[in-house]
């Protein structure tokens, strides 16, 4: 058994100044220990660990710990050396567990920090940067609309990680009624951020705002009492050449737009995103890319330009600085989705201090017990189709020809892996057709 070392007094210890270890007695293996070079102190304990290696762990800076002090600890970890406990081992498990926990607490925050609207402003500018809403300039702020002005509002404080279906079913119970549209865009939003959250591993376990999970419980009893869509109000086919008249008296960009966008029955980004690029004036075809339909995953869409197409075409003048059809004349950029609706509305304006009725869809108007201004999309595609589906037209056009030239996409019993014709002589018929038609009465403004 070794000698206890002599019992020093602090004033003793103070007085020590040879470079090593000297043992300052109370407790077996406590030493001071001044460093040779820095002539730094410090107390350290001594032991043989189970193995029989000795070993020696310092107990703390002599400038900072008293010598009670270092006796006390020092003690401490000689009774936990008779348990069984090395005092390296156990220090360096509590570092480690010290760690852990601050990683925890650390990963803690950031999850709280990750809250839904955090996320979404990441996302959006994410998706802004890379060039996602090139072809739509309105993309990227209708898409911060809805974040902010319905789901921030009321779930936006929410971490990603703990979104819920319930939360997602309390954000949308205001609008899920009234306004379907944006009730249906905002539950499209949060389910397009959580996808993106859980590619981050932000997040986990089934999506909160899938329409065919959880969410799907919740919405079930507003299902019935749910606003019924509209249709689009249409002009009454039989006054389509006189309103294609009106349209091309004005030959601006946003009017020959228009009367283009319905001579060739498109939808409404489809015509204002058309670049020359897409035109093919020998094979008189304009080819639509997937990226400007309202739906991905149908692949381009091939309009055969009718005479009547082609003379409006002709019309247009071609900028060194767009490759736009039908550029905005300040921006040069694609006119926006209010181009045309403004059209329409100056037009229906005018003929309604005319007649006193103005451009609105006669059923439509007698059904909702108001008028019914038109709209660019329902007399492109409605007034179209009723005109292909209306006496000898019936007879005349081949019925997949003209679902065809609405980019409508044929189906069958195996969902249209077989049907995959593209019935081009019977489309160019019934556009040559149309375009005649919808020209009948303005041959002398082209």
């Amino acid at each position: 058994m070794p000698r206890a070392a002599r019992l020093l007094t602090a004033k003793e210890v103070k007085a020590i100044s040879k470079p090593g270890l000297t043992a300052v007695g109370g407790v077996t293996g406590l030493y001071l220990y001044i460093d040779p070079k820095s002539k730094g102190r410090s107390y350290v304990l001594r032991y043989t660990n189970s193995n029989g290696k000795r070993c020696h762990i310092s107990v703390g800076p002599a400038s900072t710990i008293t010598l009670k002090d270092a006796r006390a600890s020092a003690d401490e970890m000689r009774r936990r050396l008779l348990q069984g406990i090395d005092p390296i081992e156990d220090r360096r498990n509590r570092a480690m567990e010290a760690e852990r926990a601050q990683q925890i607490e650390a990963a803690a925050l950031e999850e709280e920090q990750r809250t839904v609207a955090f996320c979404a402003e990441l996302f959006i500018s994410e998706r802004a940067q890379s060039g996602f809403w090139n072809n739509n300039r309105r993309g990227e702020s209708v898409a911060r609309a809805y974040f902010k002005n319905h789901i921030n509002p009321v779930i936006g404080h929410i971490p990603i990680s703990k979104l819920t279906a319930k939360d997602v079913y309390q954000m949308l119970l205001p609008i899920w009624q009234s306004t379907t549209d944006t009730g249906k865009n905002c539950r499209s939003s949060i389910f397009q951020l959580y996808r993106w959250a859980l590619a981050r591993d932000w997040c986990s376990g089934d999506n909160p705002a899938d329409s065919k999970g959880v969410l799907a419980v919740y919405l079930e009893p507003l299902k019935t009492a749910r606003k019924k869509p509209q249709n689009y109000a249409a002009a009454d086919f039989n006054e389509v050449p006189t309103l294609i008249k009106a349209l091309l008296s004005k030959k601006t960009s946003s009017y020959l737009l228009t009367a283009f966008s319905i001579v060739t029955v498109l939808r409404a980004k489809m015509a204002r995103l058309a670049r020359w690029t897409d035109v093919d004036l020998e094979k008189r075809i304009l080819r639509v890319p997937e990226a400007n339909f309202k739906t991905k995953g149908r692949g381009e869409h091939i309009v055969y330009l009718s005479s009547a197409a082609i003379k409006i075409l002709n019309l247009l003048p071609k900028y060194s600085n767009t490759g736009y059809l039908f550029p905005s004349p300040r921006t040069m950029l694609a006119l926006s989705d209010n181009a045309m609706r403004a059209v329409l509305q100056q037009l229906h304006e005018e003929k309604l201090a005319k007649d006193g009725i103005g451009w609105i869809d006669p059923v439509l108007s007698q059904k909702t017990g108001t008028p019914c201004m038109i709209t660019q999309h329902a007399t492109a595609r409605a007034s179209f189709k009723t005109w292909a589906s209306t006496g000898e037209n019936r007879k005349k056009f081949d019925a997949d020809a003209v679902e065809l030239c609405m980019a409508h996409h044929l189906r069958d019993d195996y969902n249209g892996a077989y049907n995959r014709t593209t019935l081009e002589e019977e489309r160019r018929e019934v556009m040559e057709a149309w375009g005649d038609y919808c020209l009948s009465l303005a041959s002398n403004l082209l």
